[in-house]
């Protein structure tokens, strides 16, 4: 939420205003990330240049990586068949299934290792504190 939270300030001076942004535009179902990310990365630029340029090629990349996992995590089937199951205790890989457009037919594994969600916690981790500088650089 704190692209949200930034947007929200980019645009409204008031916090009842803020709140109204976030509730009604930027938190609704269609109101995706991929928008979003594009108005940020736009105000980005345009307010603040020398950030934009430092940003672009790791900053946004990360993010777009965390949102795909977050949605892998909320919206995938955890695959906890006998068989995921002593593939994680050998591999320590956890494994999610991924249906196609037929769902009996064609699917998917979409997986982590611990290093794969040690990669993740540490993009997590930079990109909070990139979104909280700029907090405070436009205060």
């Amino acid at each position: 939420r704190l692209m949200d939270n930034y947007l929200a300030e980019y645009f409204c001076e008031t916090e009842k205003k803020r709140s109204e942004i976030v509730y009604y535009f930027l938190s609704a179902d269609n109101y995706g990330f991929d928008k979003k990310k594009e108005i940020f990365k736009i105000i980005i630029e345009k307010q603040h240049p020398d950030l934009y340029v430092a940003m672009k090629d790791t900053f946004f990349p990360s993010l777009t990586s965390i949102i795909k996992t977050r949605n892998h995590l909320a919206h995938l089937l955890l695959d906890y068949s006998e068989k995921a199951i002593k593939k994680f205790t050998e591999t320590r890989e956890i494994g999610f299934i991924k249906y196609g457009e037929s769902f009996l037919n064609s699917n998917k594994q979409v997986t982590y290792t611990v290093d794969d969600i040690y990669v993740i916690y540490h993009k997590l981790a930079l990109t909070t504190d990139t979104l909280e500088k700029l907090f405070d650089y436009n205060s």
